[in-house]
């Protein structure tokens, strides 16, 4: 195994046989976040949709949208978690 716990110095411990994939494995992690995660399109569409979202439900809230049960449940806090039948229903 080339990732072991050490009980006693509590750390985790990295055979050399496994450090290049936990090299390869941060360097695109890094990579992931400053190419993706962090685009500014990716940043601003992610706005935009938090904003859409914000702005029905102050809608349904006030009356001025018709929305079907799952968009209801999706939008509107509950009190008990909405079931994945529910949340996922096309009617």
């Amino acid at each position: 195994m080339a990732l072991n716990y050490d009980p006693v110095s509590q750390k985790l411990v990295v055979a050399s046989k496994g450090l290049a994939a936990i090299e390869h494995y941060l360097v695109v992690r890094y990579f992931m976040y400053a190419q993706i995660y962090n685009h500014p399109k990716n940043i601003a569409a992610s706005w935009v949709l938090e904003q859409a979202l914000t702005r029905a439900k102050t809608q349904l809230t006030l009356g001025q949208l018709e929305a079907d049960t799952a968009v209801t449940a999706w939008l509107t806090p509950a009190l008990q978690p909405a079931s994945p039948r529910t949340l996922l229903s096309s009617g």
